[in-house]
Order: C-alpha cells, then sequence, then structure tokens
C-alpha cells in the first residue's frame, strides 16, 4: 500500500503542521480527525459522533444514519429505523466558528409515538488513545480514563463544558449552549475496548410524533481546524485509474491458454465412477491416482446458453484451466406450470443438456444441488398459508416435515431420471456429473428463531427430547421440553441429530429407488459446530464447505445497494481467510468448496486467487470452485456487457486474473501439500452439562477454534473419535475448544513449505519450483526466482512457468501484476471506498502502479518480454536489461500505449 501509506504519513503531517479536521458525512455523522505530535504513542484515531437512541427497558437502539450526502449549507439528513420502520428523524449541521472551531447543531423529530429510554449524540474514545489523557466537565469534575474496567460509569451530571487533553497537549473541547447531561461509559464492561462518551438530549420520556430535540455545541480543538462536508467518492479515469481493454475469449495458444496443461481427460467419466478413497477422490480405473477439481459456479440464465453458446464457453472454460464447473441455481429456470407439481421447462432442459453434454465431451466434471432456489407455496408442501415461502425454511422443513421431502424426492426424480439426449444416459447414470450436494446451504442454525415457531420443528424437537430422555443419562438432565429460544449445545445436537435422519432418508431413496451413483454430500455452509462433524462422518461421502472474504452488507434492504465491504487487508488479521474453513474438513474423507470468493468491488481481491491456491495446496483439499463464472448469460457471452459485481469473474479482470494462480498451485500442484498434521478428535458422544445445571448456558462451540491460524502452517481436520485416543496428532476435544483459546502447545512450532506469511506487515512470500512471487502493501518482496519492488499501489506479483521446467529453467513464463480492477462510475460514501451507492459502467479501470521486476533465469539475456492483452495476445515488446544474472523490466500499469497492463509474457526466443 505504498501510496496510501505515503499519503497516510502526508496527512498526519499536515494535522500536526496546519490542524485538525471535521468532516459532516452522510447520514448525520460527524468525523474529527485530530492532529498527534510527532513520535508521540499512541495515535488518535478518528472520533465519530453520531445520534443514537434507546426505547424502554434499553430493550432495542437505532444509530443515526442514511446515505443522503450534506447539501450546499452543510446539512446532513439522517433516519433513525428499527427494524422496518423509521421512528426519528433528523438533521446534522456544521458551520464554521473561528480558526480553531466549528458549531455543530443536531435536531431530532419523532415520526411516531414512542417511549424512550434515552435520545443522546455520542462518540467513542478507543481506550489505547486516551491512555494518559484527562477529562474535565466544567470546573467542578475532573478525571483519568481508568486503565483497567472499574465501574462502567467513569462520570456524569449536567455541564456547559466538557473538554479532553491528551498528554502531549492534544485537546478536544465541547462547548454547549445550555447545560447537557453527559456521561462516560466504560463500554469494556460489554465487551468493547472503548469509553463511549454521551451528549443526552433526553432521559426516560414519552415522545409523540412530531416532537422536536435540538443539540447545539461549538467544537474546538488546540490545533487549527478545517471544515469540510462530504461529497461522493466517484471512480473515473486519469492518473490513478487507467482504462483496461477487457475481452472475456482466451487466445488460443496464448500464454493464458490453460488448456495445454491438461487438466481435462476428455471425455469425463472415460476412468469410469469417481469414488472416495483414503480421504480424497480418484477414479474406479485409476486406482491410486488422486483427483483434484478446480473450476467455477455458473447461475441463473448463465446455466442455459444456446447450443451454440454452449460449445464457445465450453472452449473458453477449458482454455481458462477449469476441469469441473458447479451448475447453480438451475433449478428455478428448470420448472415450469402450476406450482404444486414438478413439471420440467423442455426448452431449458434442452439448452442444460446441450451445455453439459459439451463440458464432459471436453472432459470437464459437473456438480450441482439438488435443492437450490426453486420457487415453493406453502401449501404445496401442505401447510396452509398464503403465497410463496422463504427458501431457507423449505430446506429446513426437509428434514422434519414429511410434504417437504417428497416435494424434494419429486424434483430429484424429475431431474436425475432424465435422459441427456446427446449422452444417452440419464444424469443419475452419468459419471460425468459424479458429485451432488442435496441442498444448497441448508442451515437450520440461520433460521432457528422462525423455525422453532413451526409446528413441524416443535414436533421434531418432542420427539427428540423424549427419546434422549429415555436414555436416563446424567448429561441429559433438564433437557426442555419445548424448543429452546438461542442456540446452544442442545440445539446444536439437535441439528446435527436431525441432519444426519434426513441424510440418511436421502441417500436411501437415490441409492435404491434412483440407483444413483454419484458421491454425497450436504450442509456446506456455516455456522459450524462439532456434533455436525459426526453426522458428516456417519452419512457423507465427502465434505464440502463455503467461504467469502469481503462478501457484501446490503445496509438497507437485501441484495440492493448501498451495500458495504469491510476492504482491509486481511492478512493482517487475527485468523487471515480461509484458515477457519480447514477445520470443516473431516480427514478421513475428501473435502471440497463448491463456493468462495474474495468479493468486489473489494481492492484486495487479487490477492484471493494465490491466497486460497496456497490453502487449497497445502491442505490437500480435493475440489475448488470460484463463485462464481456468471449469473448472467447476456454478460458472459458478450464482450462489453456487465461490470465487475460482487462476484462474476467472467466480468471481472482482476478476479479472472488472479484465478490462475489458484489454478497452477493447486490443481497444477505446484506448491506441496504440509507434510505434518493436526488432527481435533470430536467425540461420538459429547457432553452437554454445564457447572450451573442451566443447560441453557452450554455454548454452541464453532468448529473452528480461536487458534485457527495455525492452518497456515498445519495440515488440519478434524475426526470423530470413540472413546480416548492416544494417537500423536489427534488433540482432544476439551484442549482443542479450551476456554483461554491458546494454540495448543504441540502446535507452537511452526512449519514451512514454500510460503511465509507476515501478517504485521500485511504481506506474504510464496517460493515454489514453478510458482514464485507474493503480496505487498509497499517495498520490496524476494521469492527466489523473482524480486519485485512496488510502487504506487498495494500488488500480487507472480511469475509461473507454463512448462514442465523451474521458473529458473523454463522457456516461457506468464508474470502476473495485480493491483486493483473498479468499474467506471462506481460512487462510494467513503474514501475507503467500503460503502457502495452505486455500480458503474462495464468499463474497467485498473489502478495505476508499478513493480520492478527481476526474474533470476538461467540464461536471462536470450528472454523478451511482452504485455499481453486479457485474452493472452502479446501486444507490446518492453525494453529489458541484464544485471547481477537477472532479468530486469519494470511492470507498469499505466505504462502502455493501449490501456491497462497487467499480465506479461516471459518468453525464450
Amino acid at each position: 500500500m505504498k501510496t496510501w501509506m505515503v499519503m497516510a504519513g502526508l496527512v498526519g503531517f499536515a494535522l500536526w503542521g496546519f490542524g485538525a479536521e471535521a468532516f459532516m458525512e452522510v447520514g448525520g455523522q460527524l468525523t474529527l480527525n485530530m492532529p498527534t505530535r510527532e513520535g508521540a504513542q499512541p495515535e488518535r484515531p478518528p472520533i465519530r459522533f453520531l445520534g443514537r437512541l434507546a426505547t424502554e427497558g434499553w430493550s432495542q437502539t437505532a444509530s443515526s444514519g442514511g446515505f443522503v450526502f450534506p447539501d450546499r449549507d452543510g446539512v446532513s439528513s439522517f433516519t433513525m429505523p428499527l427494524g422496518d420502520r423509521t421512528v426519528f428523524k433528523g438533521t446534522a449541521r456544521m458551520e464554521r466558528q473561528d480558526d480553531h472551531a466549528v458549531r455543530v447543531r443536531y435536531a431530532f423529530q419523532a415520526e411516531e409515538a414512542i417511549t424512550l429510554a434515552s435520545l443522546y449524540v455520542t462518540f467513542q474514545l478507543p481506550v489505547p488513545s486516551v491512555k494518559g489523557a484527562r477529562w474535565k466537565a466544567d470546573d467542578v469534575k475532573q478525571g483519568g480514563f481508568p486503565e483497567t474496567l472499574n465501574q462502567m460509569t467513569v462520570m456524569s451530571g449536567s455541564f456547559k463544558r466538557f473538554t479532553v487533553t491528551y498528554p502531549d497537549g492534544g485537546l478536544i473541547q465541547a462547548d454547549f449552549d445550555a447545560p447537557t447531561q453527559l456521561l462516560i461509559q466504560d463500554d469494556r464492561r460489554w465487551g468493547m475496548d472503548v469509553f463511549a462518551v454521551r451528549f443526552i438530549l433526553s432521559g426516560r420520556h414519552a415522545f409523540q410524533k412530531g416532537d422536536r430535540r435540538e443539540l447545539v455545541f461549538t467544537l474546538r480543538t488546540d490545533a487549527p481546524l478545517t471544515a469540510t462536508n462530504r461529497s461522493p467518492t466517484v471512480i473515473r479515469p486519469g492518473e490513478t485509474w487507467i482504462p483496461l481493454s477487457y475481452t472475456k475469449s482466451v487466445k488460443p495458444g496464448s500464454a493464458l491458454d490453460f488448456s495445454v496443461f491438461g487438466f481435462c481427460d476428455a471425455p469425463a467419466g472415460k476412468y469410469g465412477w469417481l469414488v472416495a478413497r483414503d480421504g480424497h477422490f480418484e477414479f474406479e480405473k485409476r486406482p491410486g491416482v488422486s483427483q483434484r477439481f478446480y473450476g467455477v459456479n455458473l447461475c441463473f440464465t448463465a446455466c442455459f446458453p444456446s447450443p451454440e453458446q454452449a460449445e464457445v464457453l465450453a472452449d473458453r472454460l477449458v482454455r481458462l484451466g477449469y476441469n469441473t464447473v458447479r451448475i447453480h441455481h438451475y433449478d428455478q429456470g428448470l420448472v415450469e406450470g402450476t406450482r404444486g407439481e414438478v413439471k420440467l421447462n423442455e426448452a431449458n432442459l434442452a439448452k442444460l443438456d446441450a451445455l453439459l453434454a459439451a463440458l464432459m465431451r471436453r472432459g470437464v466434471y459437473i456438480t450441482t444441488d439438488i435443492y437450490v432456489s426453486r420457487r415453493i407455496d406453502w401449501k404445496q408442501i401442505g401447510i396452509d398459508r398464503p403465497g410463496e415461502m422463504e427458501k431457507q425454511l423449505y430446506k429446513s422443513l426437509c428434514a422434519v416435515h414429511g410434504p417437504a421431502m417428497e416435494d424434494w424426492k419429486a424434483f430429484a426424480r424429475a431431474f436425475l431420471n432424465h435422459v441427456n439426449p446427446h449422452t444417452g444416459r440419464r444424469y443419475a447414470d452419468e459419471p460425468g456429473l459424479p458429485l451432488l450436494s442435496l441442498i444448497n446451504e441448508g442451515s437450520v442454525a440461520w433460521r432457528w428463531g422462525q423455525l422453532r415457531e413451526l409446528e413441524p420443528f416443535k414436533a421434531a424437537w418432542a420427539r427428540w427430547a423424549a427419546d434422549r430422555k429415555a436414555l436416563a443419562r446424567d448429561d441429559l438432565r433438564g433437557l426442555p421440553d419445548a424448543p429452546p429460544e438461542k442456540m446452544c449445545a442442545d440445539v446444536a445436537q439437535f441439528l446435527a441429530d436431525i441432519e444426519a435422519d434426513m441424510v440418511k432418508r436421502m441417500t436411501a431413496f437415490l441409492r435404491n429407488e434412483l440407483k444413483c451413483r454419484a458421491l454425497l454430500t450436504n450442509q456446506n455452509c456455516g455456522p459450524h459446530y462439532p456434533p455436525m462433524q459426526i453426522a458428516r462422518d456417519e452419512t457423507y461421502d465427502y465434505v464440502d464447505d463455503h467461504f467469502y472474504v469481503d462478501h457484501p452488507k446490503f445496509l438497507q434492504r437485501s441484495w440492493a445497494l448501498p451495500s458495504q465491504c469491510e476492504n482491509t487487508n486481511r492478512i493482517r488479521t487475527d485468523s487471515p481467510p480461509p484458515a477457519g474453513t480447514a477445520f470443516t474438513r473431516l480427514m478421513n474423507k475428501p473435502f471440497t468448496v463448491t463456493e468462495y470468493n474474495f468479493s468486489g468491488p473489494g481492492r484486495y481481491r487479487g490477492v484471493g486467487g494465490i491466497m486460497t491456491g496456497v490453502m487449497a495446496a497445502l491442505q490437500d483439499w480435493d475440489g475448488m470452485w470460484r463463485f462464481s463464472y456468471s449469473h448472467n448469460l447476456e454478460a458472459m457471452m458478450t464482450d462489453g456487457k456487465g461490470n465487475a459485481g460482487y462476484f462474476d469473474i467472467a466480468t471481472d479482470p482482476l478476479s479472472q486474473a488472479s484465478d490462475r494462480a489458484s489454478i497452477c498451485l493447486f490443481l497444477r500442484r505446484d506448491l506441496a501439500p504440509i507434510a505434518q498434521t493436526a488432527t481435533i478428535g470430536i467425540p461420538r458422544r459429547i457432553p452437554l452439562t454445564s457447572g450451573t445445571g442451566d443447560r441453557m448456558k452450554v455454548p454452541a462451540r464453532t468448529l473452528a477454534p480461536k487458534w485457527s491460524t495455525a492452518a497456515w502452517s498445519w495440515r488440519i481436520g478434524t475426526r470423530v473419535v470413540d472413546g480416548e485416543t492416544k494417537e500423536k496428532d489427534v488433540i482432544g476435544y476439551e484442549e482443542a475448544y479450551g476456554e483461554d483459546g491458546a494454540i495448543p502447545e504441540r502446535l507452537r512450532t511452526e512449519t514451512r513449505n514454500g510460503f511465509v506469511m507476515d501478517q504485521k506487515a500485511g504481506s506474504f512470500v510464496l517460493t515454489t519450483r514453478q510458482t514464485c512471487g507474493g503480496f505487498a502493501e509497499s517495498g520490496t518482496i524476494d521469492a527466489g526466482a523473482i524480486r519485485f519492488t512496488l510502487g504506487g499501489s498495494p500488488a500480487t506479483v507472480w511469475v509461473s512457468a507454463l512448462d514442465q521446467e523451474t521458473v529458473h529453467a523454463s522457456r516461457r513464463l506468464l508474470v502476473s501484476h495485480l493491483t486493483d480492477v473498479q468499474a467506471d462510475g462506481n460512487t462510494y460514501a467513503d474514501d475507503e471506498c467500503r460503502i457502495l451507492l452505486k455500480w458503474g459502467s462495464s468499463r474497467a479501470l485498473v489502478r495505476a502502479g508499478t513493480a520492478e521486476i527481476a526474474l533470476r533465469l538461467s540464461r536471462p539475456e536470450a528472454y523478451t518480454v511482452y504485455s499481453l492483452a486479457a485474452d493472452g495476445e502479446r501486444l507490446e515488446k518492453l525494453p529489458t536489461r541484464v544485471e547481477a544474472h537477472a532479468l530486469w523490466f519494470t511492470a507498469s500499469v499505466a505504462g502502455g500505449p493501449a490501456g491497462a497492463r497487467m499480465l506479461y509474457e516471459v518468453v525464450r526466443e
């Protein structure tokens, strides 16, 4: 992050030399950036003021929000919602008072009659930032901020002036027009490492619709203070953002044509059925040879191209290096007619037949889920309610409600009995469709609060509880007759047991009635609880999971803008993804991830391919599917259609380029698995008692322990054990999930396997025979055969040999230099580009940046470097030099006449 880090340094200098900054943001938020003297510690993060309310009994709270920018007069409008209704509206206004102060006015108006416990303006001071600081209220009260939690209330009272003074002389002061009730609260009492300061407009009060309250104060700092009203951040072409000419095809024979690696051994099914053996996949006719899969998801209309488009798409996917495709959200488009019956749409079925046949003919294997998102009416499954039911409720009811199970069977019967005219085989008999999930993301835990109120779930719980009580075991005393309200260990065990029962019944149906030989799995989503591993061990052929980084969070309405993503360097976190996913695996079964993504428009998604490829390779997983290739047929098949979006790599050149790292590292097996394993032993009978005797206080533990970052240096998984085990590589259940969260002693020695991560610096280095590189925010990375120094932007840089040789000896290499890609016109509410307000056009812009690259080659003087178009065509020959036995060249996003450059071919001619 060289550019951003330099900018941050300049801002810090400017703040001390020229003053503090106050910003009026969207949604009534006022942000104050305070200066810090050079060398003073700790640095002070931004202080953010916002309105807040709490209802009677503090049962509900709401904050000022919304996405309306300040108007010309500096007035920022906001709303304060509770659920789906707005209970207060208001405005915040900031005016320049003098060189050191701004005048702030918050106004609140009730939109309905409501009784509040409190209405206030608040801001938070992180505990580390006020170490040694003092507060003062008028000349009446003063004190410091306690280093440890003592009393929740640090100070309260009615005052006209409030001041915080820092050890370096920095000062924040609020002068109120009228005496105002103030409160400093130590929120460590609630697990948050902050002090909350409240300016209270009203205590407990019954508001009528139209009632108003105002708070006016002058905010002063010791340094000169500038006042700015925020405006949207819009991504536009210029010096920072360079237009990219992007085509979705791959030129045959180019450096991007990965079909040369032979991942597809056509046709699919030539070696018989896929089987699970010794914890991995292999084919019947290739015993002892493990099989890996890497591919993409096709969703909605992308599942139904014309036969001509199917041929083009199949060729493209093979050239991109994929050997598998997951057909997803296909069932919506595959049914028609009256609700309550399962009738297949013949036109779409014919298109799907042609697509799957084209893929399998080229050696591409298929997987799917029997239920994804087919629309279901309540009455269709025998429940007398009007309208369509929520899909997640249907998924869960299949486990406990007979009519829902029968509906699931009806679709499975229609689809798997269908004969593809291009192959002459039923899908149930198709070895090119060797992997099936029963229900996509069917976690009952997601909707437990709703499900526990439905009669089928009440009845299922009553039967389960009665059966367990009949065992008369000590650990089952006190089991309630009704489903508990909150998730706890008992509920987690119930969910695992009904899952196991459902899977056994579904498997029997598929095997006995339909004679389907595909390997089966289910429950490919969290939250994951240890009892679920017992269900997986007893009923699944393989284990599947999903994970996302920067998955959008929708701030007002589901799947609608505005959306928010963290947009941070996740390497710096306690558990860089996808480490937590590793614990879902059972060591005795194959493991796949049928959905994963480092989602757009996150600026670090270029790291996703290489990080995921490293994790999957180190852990020796068996299959990975990027979510997704496309959700839209037209955008998938037509250049110039569709922007990057959240997930679709067909329209996102950054994610598509990053995927090549996963293909080399995982599918080509450039990176070897970690030799040392660490397995958590899950007891087949997990004790559920608590010391208090209150069953509801026994937590539902999550499967990934707090030390999940160990997955970067140990091959991790779980195993169901009967009783105690003394196997050397098995970690005991209580040791793994100890209350202190400490990593087991035996894992404190890290192993290295060609990959080193520096969490503090937020960087990594990868060194293998055929792929070398890394990621950094700035500075230099030395990865053996490649050394690079970044300028202008954080970047992922790597080199891969395109033949069977090492990087050092290869005749042809691909170099990738990935910064960030945004759509022209993407509009954000903040400078950090975390809150997306509007999608831009289909025109892709690449963030400018450079990488000074040195390749250590056997004959560096014999190589030529070309920049590449998005389809792999050579664009221009780059200047190079040979120095210190290495070939040097500069990769510059903005360096070419044809637009942005991301990819380079290095060839010995």
